[in-house]
């Protein structure tokens, strides 16, 4: 499932026409009435206003009383098929019927959410049936009534022991658990976007067929998939959203063995909203082989050894390392009340508290815009006009001159004064949601041509006596990688609370003649936010990323149940000093015998 992302107040029918917000005083009808007939037209909708209205009678204990309900709805399609060899591997349809429910039992100023225990039904469950296919109204209105009801009652133990823990607790200056919002409508009739099921599956056959040429290669798969379709948004403020979502993804993942034995692995991962923002095949089949031909001579390649000096982070590797460092921590979740006597670890982030101070180096300046669809030529996935909480988001300023300004932030306050600004993305924990970014662009005050970044890393590598220098052209984000060898990078990354850098792939040792070595099996040593202060210098070109935000260990690909596109822009980066391990990997069993050979097709 995408992000709910659509324009505010935009009502389409016989054209385009808006309705504007409810004003104050707020009416019985914040849509407006003729923009609630039209929402009233679409049976969907129809029965999710409905049970909307009929929720206000719930009532199970004294000091609950619900005060806020609202629903999220997405149905559709989705595909997915996988190949290896030319053999496919698997081929999955399904119609997507996903609803959730959330209920808020108490005020805004003090609910059921921000407590360990928020989000978790103990008592009886009645058997909420799928969806139906055909949008009948009574079988919908009947699975938002049981759905609501188990929604209700688990708030209301939430809100009951929330009250008790609170109880032996010392009192602190108190955060509105709930911002409240005006309502918004938006009514959205253009279709989702199709995709060529029969061209897709042939493609990914042919694609994988390349790896034929490569015994080397242990395993490698090509998948296709997406889901398109609608999203629909109802809440008891008198929010009504319905607009069209689509994300199509191919991805390539590959691993082979080193001359240890250890595994090593690599992947590419394209993103489009339609078929048009995908490269063509023969684009897609060159950079097969390419990343196939580097895998093989990295496994050859000799291992890493330890290394502290300047690190130059190049094109994709450099938006890589923007959407981790900064991207992944531009949203400061709020601690949960806790239990008494089990006490739940909660780390202190590197930009709490840091509102106004300079986080990196005065020449960048990082900016969120949810309304660009192309930059440059390059057509942008983050476009995002509404959020998850009917917020309308508008382009801001995070860091600017180095200094940072603004947090991504939803309606669930982490510090005194805080307002949503839109950036409620994907589902969070604790009954609150959780801020990521959009298109996220870095820029920069002063820069040099990127065909003198290493000119650059030479010049500081001899400037710090270092024999050679370190150059990264990919990372490990999103990560292909076995979850065996993730939860060890990230255990053996040290500190509570750091943001865990994925593992380089493409890693290259820079010797003073401009030489070239590959090395492997390397791994970042307390790299932080703090290491963009020291930038020895930034490209001059733009480099645009993609990704699918699911709030996983590394935004694993494939993790989640709800993700967010992104788009990153970043430039090349010299980094004056980053620390860089071995990475210590078990050794599997390997193969008895060599594998069968190959012939490529293409």
């Amino acid at each position: 499932m995408s992000r709910l992302g659509a324009a505010l107040c935009i009502l389409w029918m016989a054209g385009m026409v808006c309705a504007q917000p409810a004003s104050a005083p707020r009416k019985p009808d914040p849509a407006g009435e003729s923009t609630t007939r039209v929402a009233r037209a679409d049976p969907v909708l129809r029965a999710m206003m409905d049970e909307i209205a009929r929720s206000r009678q719930l009532t199970m204990m004294v000091g609950a009383p619900l005060y806020f309900t609202s629903y999220l709805y997405a149905k559709g399609q989705s595909f997915l098929v996988s190949a290896s060899h030319g053999a496919l591997l698997n081929r999955v349809e399904n119609e997507l019927r996903v609803p959730s429910v959330k209920a808020r039992v108490g005020s805004y100023d003090r609910d059921d959410t921000n407590f360990v225990a928020s989000g978790f039904y103990q008592g009886t469950r009645f058997a909420v049936d799928r969806f139906p296919l055909d949008d009948n109204e009574e079988a919908m209105r009947r699975n938002w009534w049981l759905l609501t009801d188990m929604a209700y009652k688990g708030a209301a133990q939430s809100l009951s022991l929330k009250k008790t823990s609170m109880q032996n607790m010392q009192a602190t200056a108190e955060l509105p658990d709930f911002l409240r919002a005006e309502p918004t409508v938006l009514l959205l009739n253009q279709p989702a976007p199709t995709f060529d099921k029969a061209l897709w599956e042939r493609r990914v056959r042919a694609l994988s067929t390349r790896f034929g040429r490569q015994p080397d290669v242990l395993e490698s798969q090509v998948q296709f998939g997406y889901s398109t379709g609608t999203e629909y948004f109802v809440n008891s403020e008198g929010s009504i959203v319905r607009r069209p979502f689509g994300i199509g993804f191919l991805r390539v993942i590959a691993s082979t063995l080193s001359a240890e034995q250890t595994t090593l692995w690599d992947s590419l991962e394209y993103l489009a909203d339609g078929e048009a923002g995908f490269p063509d095949e023969a684009r897609m089949a060159a950079d097969i082989d390419e990343m196939m031909d580097r895998l093989v001579s990295t496994g050859r390649a000799p291992v890493g050894e330890n290394y502290r000096g300047p690190v130059l982070f190049e094109g994709h590797a450099a938006a890589q390392l923007v959407a981790q460092l900064v991207g992944r921590q531009l949203w400061t979740p709020r601690k949960p009340v806790m239990i008494p006597n089990r006490p739940l670890p909660w780390p202190r982030l590197e930009l709490e508290g840091r509102l106004g101070m300079t986080v990196i180096s005065e020449k960048l300046t990082v900016r969120d815009d949810p309304t660009l669809q192309r930059f440059g030529d390059q057509p942008l996935i983050g476009r995002t006009l509404i959020d998850l909480e009917a917020v309308k988001p508008e382009p801001l300023v995070l860091i600017r001159n180095g200094k940072l300004e603004n947090l991504f932030r939803t309606r669930t306050p982490a510090a005194p004064g805080e307002q949503s600004n839109g950036r409620a993305r994907i589902p969070g924990v604790f009954g609150a949601n959780r801020g990521a970014p959009s298109n996220l662009i870095v820029e920069s005050s002063e820069t040099v041509p990127d065909t003198s970044m290493k000119q650059k890393l030479l010049e500081r590598m001899q400037a710090s006596g270092r024999p050679y220098g370190i150059l990264i052209r990919k990372l490990d984000f999103p990560t292909a990688g076995p979850m065996g060898t993730l939860a060890k990078v990230f255990s053996d990354s040290t500190g509570p609370g750091k943001v865990r850098v994925s593992l380089p792939l493409a890693v290259y040792r820079v010797y003073p003649d401009g030489r070239e070595e590959a090395v492997r099996n390397l791994n970042f040593r307390d790299l932080e936010l703090r290491a963009l202060r020291d930038l020895a210098a930034v490209g001059d070109r733009p480099h645009v990323f993609h990704y699918l935000e699911n709030g996983g260990l590394f935004a694993q690909m494939g993790a989640g149940n709800y993700v967010a596109e992104c788009s990153v822009i970043s430039p090349s980066l010299l980094l004056e000093e980053v620390e860089l391990e071995p990475l210590k990997l078990d050794l599997p069993t390997q193969p008895l015998v060599d594998p069968p050979t190959f012939s490529a097709s293409n």
